[in-house]
């Protein structure tokens, strides 16, 4: 049995009334989408779905739907509603996949190590803490390590970050991911040293 694997039965009612039995009744409200089908509503539980969602992939894990009276369905997280005060789940939107094919999600960077420009007195920022890829929704990892030891002073963009085997780059190649800025003494010399190298020779 799939550790992801989630039990659902389909939703009779519809409506915000409907939604808020099911709510009462301890059941969680939800909705499949699925390309060139219908629409299915169905309910959860709650408490299964929080589990799963807690594991380290998080929403981009691939989920085993077993819909009462009908077959088991391969499904992402789409989209998920929270109740603005105790944060509890309220609804949430699932969308079928197939293995085989390709998905594309955010997957979150995860810096390794400490830079020597921040050693040296850098200052460093995570710009983007997502990148966008395509892969096969099995081979989602639950996200992607970049070793920044050997990092220069300046940025570090989506092209220059190594992906794991499988993955595609969605996003923009020429987006910043890490900026490293040079201490403000060290700026100010570098400066100097260009526009003394720009200046003409006296002689």
């Amino acid at each position: 049995m799939s550790e992801n694997k989630l039990d659902a039965v389909v939703r009779t009612l519809t409506g915000k009334g409907a939604a808020r039995k099911s709510r009462k009744a301890g059941r969680l409200p939800a909705v499949v989408y699925s390309k060139g089908q219908e629409t299915l509503g169905v309910e959860v539980s709650p408490r299964e779905l929080t589990h799963i969602l807690r594991r380290p992939l998080r929403r981009n894990v691939l989920i085993e739907l077993a819909v009462e009276g009908d077959s088991t369905r391969h499904v992402m997280v789409r989209d998920i509603q929270k109740h603005p005060v105790r944060r509890d789940l309220v609804h949430v939107d699932f969308v079928q996949v197939d293995p085989s094919q390709e998905v594309i999600v955010e997957v979150p960077v995860a810096l390794q190590g400490r830079a020597k420009s921040v050693v040296a007195g850098g200052k460093l920022e995570q710009v983007r803490r997502f990148v966008t890829v395509s892969c096969l929704p099995t081979v989602i990892p639950a996200q992607i390590d970049v070793d920044i030891t050997d990092l220069p002073f300046g940025s570090t963009r989506t092209a220059n970050i190594a992906l794991p085997n499988g993955l595609t780059l969605q996003d923009d190649p020429a987006l910043s991911v890490i900026t490293i800025k040079a201490p403000r003494g060290k700026q100010a010399a570098e400066e100097e040293e260009g526009e003394a190298a720009a200046a003409p020779a006296q002689g």
